[in-house]
Parts: C-alpha cells; structure tokens; sequence
C-alpha cells in the first residue's frame, strides 16, 4: 500500500469514528453485549461513542432488553440496577449503559415491562 492508500485509509477510519453509535453488537464504535446470569436473568450493557447522545444510549439499552427478553421466549422483564457512566477522554465523555433484566412469561407480572410494546414505541429511534 503506497503512503497515498495509507493516508486514505487513516482518514476513513477516523471519519468513521465521527458517527453516531449504531444499534449493533458491540464492535469498535461502540454497541450492545449480552451476559446470562441465570435462565431468567441478563445483565446487558450498550456502550456508545461520544457522538452518541445519553438518550440514544439508554433508548438502544432498552430496546435491546426487549429483544433478547423476546428472543429467548419471554414476554415482560424487569430491569434492576441500571447504571449510566460517561467514560473515555471526549469532554461529556462516552455514555455507557448498564441493567440486568429479569424475565417472565405471560403479560401480568406487576411492575414488568412488555419487550413487544417497548419494541413498538422505540423502533423509529432506531439506526442500525
């Protein structure tokens, strides 16, 4: 690769990082990681890049509660826990976001959120 190539590959690797935080698993510009603690039981964390916003960080953390709670059979969960840090070196820091989720089968489990009507109301805000 000739220092030409080398210098355009740089530059899109930076501008790459001068996007908002997709909707993704977590990869070099942030995303969401799921880690079973029980049958019933999740802790899932969405880290972001600081051109994502704390709203955007918290709205794919629930949206991604509601898609594994869906994805693995269950209808509702409760989240428990929930944490936002701003880490990293970027002035408002990178948002990340942490919450463990227990699941329920059926709708009628009190304080519990239904996955289908989370995934409803927040799939327009969605950016994959």
């Amino acid at each position: 690769m000739g220092k030409t190539g080398l210098v355009l590959l740089l530059a899109s690797i930076l501008l790459a990082g001068c996007v908002a935080t997709a909707y993704q698993p977590l990869a070099f510009t942030g995303g969401y990681k799921d880690t079973k603690v029980a049958e019933d039981r999740y802790q899932v964390h969405f880290e972001a890049n600081g051109w994502t916003s704390e709203e955007t960080a918290k709205t794919y953390l629930m949206y991604r509660c509601a898609e594994l709670t869906l994805s693995l059979g269950y209808d509702s969960f409760i989240p428990q826990n929930m944490t936002m840090e701003h880490t990293g070196i970027a002035i408002a820091g990178w948002p990340e976001s942490d919450v463990e989720i227990v699941m329920f089968k059926g709708k009628d489990t009190p304080n519990a959120v239904i996955a289908a009507d989370v995934i409803k109301e927040l799939e327009p805000k969605i950016r994959r």
